[in-house]
């Protein structure tokens, strides 16, 4: 044991090895053609979407590019189609489910009590009214995954158009180097 007393405490750490940045990202495009311009030397600083550079694109250039514009176009229509049958079909769904709602709450389905009159239950009526219901809800669902689908469709067709672009842009923040 020793008497407390004020002082300075002086650590330090020591490690060998190699260091490894996480960070580190080639930048690449199809695009094709005459490096027009750079707008970056090394070491400046860069921001993600950032211009790096500007490529004239020969003939073959300008047709993977126009081709990629018109597959982001399309990819974008279908996406729209799809949203808009959704929507259709959501508005089919819940229009069916008031329907079975309200058959099953009127005084042939359900008891003075509120709990179903499952004798009644039975007739084709009911069925066919909850089975519609169920059917538009199915479609409804599956629909939804068709948007999904749509939207990854539409971020690959922007991607590939943004790799068949004149413009080459930093795809992340950091500090430019190998120039």
């Amino acid at each position: 044991t020793a008497k407390v007393e004020r002082g300075t405490i002086v650590s330090s750490v020591s490690v060998s090895g190699q260091m490894l940045n996480a960070n580190v990202v080639n930048v690449t495009t199809s695009a094709s053609g005459v490096v027009k311009q750079v707008f970056i030397t090394e070491r400046d600083s860069v921001v993600k979407g950032g211009k790096i550079a500007e490529i004239e694109l020969d003939s073959a250039g300008q047709q993977k590019n126009a081709s990629a514009w018109s597959s982001y176009l399309s990819s974008k229509n279908t996406l729209d189609a799809a949203k808009t049958t959704s929507y259709s079909l959501q508005s089919d769904m819940l229009t069916k489910w008031k329907t079975y709602y309200e058959l099953a709450t009127n005084s042939t389905y359900q008891k003075s009590d509120r709990t179903p009159d499952e004798t009644n239950r039975t007739a084709a009526e009911f069925h066919i009214a909850k089975d519609d219901w169920l059917a538009a809800e199915s479609k409804y669902k599956n629909q939804e995954q068709v948007v999904i689908q749509g939207q990854a469709a539409l971020n690959n067709a922007w991607l590939t158009f943004q790799q068949s672009s004149p413009v080459v842009y930093a795809p992340i923040s950091g500090i430019a180097h190998n120039l």
